[in-house]
């Protein structure tokens, strides 16, 4: 999803998306796909791994949610070009060793973490904040911007993530 497709998007109705998330997610990628036999290392969808995808979600949320809290906390930060960009290439090597039913769960409880203190962030701040500037690379845009690329940057990754799981459930097990 496009944050431009969320023009109308008011912070009460980012709220409610935000938690939606936390709820989806676990309805997605569920505690018995953790202790049974999801391949959850095995790249099955667009070069992605469950669990490189989840890693590559939770980092992308942490630095929203930075930068959302730079810009309701400081005056006109100046934040990184690329923060608006999804990612985009998989890792080249994939999670290799340890334990991938603890790494996931560990990832999926930071996504969800992320989306909660994006929501609570969101619940508590004054309508008047969300008109607040922020420089991206060289472009100015507000506070309500970025919390419209949250929202539908989660929903993104959480149609991918649905999609990830559903091609490792498919996958032939050896």
């Amino acid at each position: 999803m496009d944050r431009h497709q969320l023009e109308h998007l008011s912070p009460p109705d980012a709220v409610v998306a935000l938690r939606s998330y936390v709820r989806r997610f676990g309805e997605v990628l569920r505690p018995a796909d953790l202790e049974g036999d999801l391949p959850l290392t095995l790249v099955v969808h667009r070069g992605w791994s469950v669990r490189d995808l989840l890693a590559a979600t939770a980092d992308r949320l942490d630095r929203l949610d930075d930068a959302m809290r730079r810009t309701l906390d400081e005056e006109r930060p100046v934040l990184p070009a690329g923060l608006f960009d999804r990612p985009g290439e998989p890792p080249a090597a994939g999670h290799t060793g340890g334990d991938a039913a603890a790494d996931t769960a560990r990832l999926l409880d930071a996504v969800c973490s992320a989306f909660e203190r994006s929501a609570e962030r969101t619940a508590r701040t004054p309508s008047k904040d969300w008109s607040r500037p922020v420089v991206i690379g060289t472009a100015t845009t507000t506070a309500h911007e970025l919390l419209r690329e949250s929202v539908a940057y989660g929903r993104t990754a959480l149609d991918e993530l649905a999609a990830t799981v559903d091609a490792a459930r498919r996958a032939p097990t050896t």
